[in-house]
């Protein structure tokens, strides 16, 4: 296995988490995902509810990382128990206090000094 293989293999595995006593997984964004998350932060101000579905999207999976939606669409039934999910996704990305206060505001978070880490 070559070093990028490797390095692109590397990934954290799923987390798990309880939805309506269904075991679901949750993982971390590659950059090219989060690189979308944010631009639709910035073009959507005041869809919170669509921004939810996005990081959804991306983040919910098989215990094997493969996302379980391939798009927004698909997680519109979803009811409001679906906001703990993505709370719980925020927080293993890493995004902090100030990133979710920006992405509230609908502020890049670069504007403000804090950063997605």
């Amino acid at each position: 296995m070559s070093l990028k293989e490797q390095i692109l293999a590397a990934r954290k595995k799923p987390q798990a988490e309880n939805f309506h006593g269904v075991t679901v997984y949750l993982r971390r964004l590659t950059l090219g995902e989060a690189e979308k998350y944010f631009e639709a932060v910035q073009a959507d101000a005041g869809k919170t509810y669509y921004l939810m579905r996005l990081l959804l999207t991306f983040c919910l999976c098989e215990e094997n990382g493969v996302h379980v939606f391939a798009n927004v669409d698909e997680l519109k039934d979803l009811d409001s128990e679906s906001e703990k999910l993505a709370l719980n996704a925020m927080e293993l990305n890493g995004f902090t206090d100030a990133t979710k206060a920006a992405i509230e505001k609908k502020v890049p978070p670069a504007q403000n000094g804090s950063s997605a880490s």
